[in-house]
């Protein structure tokens, strides 16, 4: 489809940014020298001896996957942020169905997070504890993807859901839809009812109209 280009509003994309620059902060401050994996795990371990555990095996095994979900699940967030801020973008200045942008918002999300992800590992190398690894980086942009994709099945799921509606005849004039799911409720059905027996009304009217035209003719 032809993506149609239109105005975009500036401010209201500065504030869909917010989000990823926060997110951005928070990785330059996690990607230094105290919070390697050395000093997060006297941390842990510290923590654990407040229970009376905290083994130097349990210790570093908890650290490793902690810190891998949290690389997972920190830029899968990132990766969110993304998207949304590039949703606001498409929007603004291209006409598209909503999967389309959606998709192309998404897309955007995990190829800037995959930025961001590898700049953070490139940055890690120069860093007397820390070190890079293009594992980290696949798991940051799997994070991102699988978020944007779980997201993206929700969001596509509830609209399908809001727009599989049940016809109400609206005065004989038009077919207006409804959620099913608000199509049980007292308010609604009370609507059918006036509106079935409006269009009962209107089409004794037009007989009745009908039948003296009839008449009319024949007597001339």
């Amino acid at each position: 489809m032809n993506l149609i280009k239109t105005s975009a509003s500036p401010k209201n994309n500065q504030y869909a940014w917010l989000p990823v620059f926060c997110g951005i902060a928070v990785i330059c401050v996690e990607s230094t020298n105290k919070m390697g994996a050395g000093q997060t795990g006297i941390w842990l371990r510290e923590l654990l001896g407040l229970f009376g555990t905290g083994s130097a095996t349990a210790v570093e095994m908890l650290n490793h996957y902690l810190r891998k979900g949290g690389h997972f699940t920190g830029y899968g967030l990132l990766g969110l942020f993304f998207a949304s801020a590039w949703l606001s973008v498409l929007r603004g200045r291209y006409a598209g169905t909503w999967s389309t942008l959606r998709l192309r918002a998404g897309a955007f999300g995990v190829a800037s997070t995959l930025v961001v992800a590898s700049a953070d590992e490139i940055h890690q190398m120069f860093l007397p504890s820390r070190g890079a690894s293009i594992w980290d980086v696949l798991l940051d942009t799997s994070g991102a993807l699988t978020l944007n994709l779980i997201v993206f099945a929700y969001l596509a799921m509830r609209r399908n859901a809001m727009v599989q509606t049940g016809p109400v005849l609206t005065l004989g004039l038009s077919m207006v839809g409804i959620p099913r799911r608000m199509a049980g409720s007292r308010r609604v059905r009370g609507f059918v009812r006036r509106s079935n027996r409006s269009v009962s009304a209107m089409k004794r009217t037009i007989r009745r109209n009908n039948a003296d035209r009839f008449h009319a003719v024949i007597h001339d």
